[in-house]
C-alpha cells in the first residue's frame, strides 16, 4: 500500500512538472513571437546608428587606441 501511494505521488509530481514546463514554454514562445518585430526594429536602429557613428569619425580618430601609454624604447646614454 505504501508503495502504491508513493508511486501515485511520484506520478502526480511528474505530471505537474511536465505540465508546468509546457505551460511556461508556451508563454515564453508567445512572448518571443510578440516581441520579435520590436527587437528587430531596435536592432536595425542600433546598427544604423553605429554605422553612422563610424562613418562620421575622422581618419585619425579611427586608428587611435585610447589607454595607458608606456615608452618602451631603449635609452642609450
Amino acid at each position: 500500500m505504501k508503495n502504491i501511494l508513493a508511486s501515485l505521488v511520484a506520478v502526480f509530481v511528474g505530471v505537474f512538472t511536465i505540465a508546468f514546463a509546457a505551460i511556461m514554454g508556451i508563454i515564453l514562445t508567445l512572448g518571443a513571437l510578440i516581441m520579435r518585430p520590436f527587437i528587430k526594429r531596435k536592432m536595425a536602429k542600433m546598427q544604423q546608428e553605429a554605422a553612422r557613428t563610424m562613418n562620421s569619425a575622422s581618419n585619425d580618430d579611427r586608428y587611435t587606441i585610447d589607454g595607458e601609454y608606456e615608452d618602451i624604447t631603449p635609452r642609450h646614454p
